[in-house]
């Protein structure tokens, strides 16, 4: 069994060259099942949790008030502002305006890695300043 907790060093056992390859993935399979239980009751909760916010919200709209407080827990209702982009708009566009009107700062900046290599492997030329480089990932399946 793993160490629940990372070393001093930052490794996560201390040290895995000693295992041969059959302990290596076995313990590599462990970590994978853990995670995907784990995720699985952070997903059961997530939805609970969202169901809950939804009663919180229709709680404090019937009894006209912004708080629940109780049980030694407080949830605040308050509005949010969500953006919408309408099917009339072009996405250049929104972005080309931002950007002149000095509010690029208010802009996600994410690139699809995966799109742009597609592109790249087409001939398509990268802007100035913009690179794409390569990481190693390992990836794994099951096999049963």
């Amino acid at each position: 069994m793993l160490e629940t907790e990372p070393s001093a060093t930052g490794t996560y056992p201390e040290d895995l060259a000693p295992l041969n390859t059959g302990q290596f993935l076995r313990m590599y399979r462990e970590i994978i099942d853990n995670i995907d239980k784990a995720n699985a009751i952070v997903k059961k909760f997530s939805s609970l949790k969202s169901q809950y916010q939804q009663e919180a919200i229709r709680r404090c709209n019937a009894e006209e008030v912004t708080k629940l407080s109780g049980e030694g827990l407080t949830v605040t209702v308050k509005d949010q502002p969500v953006i919408k982009i309408g099917e009339e708009a072009e996405w250049s566009s929104v972005l080309t305006k931002l950007v002149n009107d000095g509010y690029a700062h208010m802009v996600q900046r994410r690139l699809s890695a995966a799109k742009l290599r597609e592109e790249v492997d087409t001939g398509y030329r990268l802007p100035d300043g913009l690179t794409l480089d390569e990481i190693q990932v390992a990836t794994h399946r099951r096999s049963n």
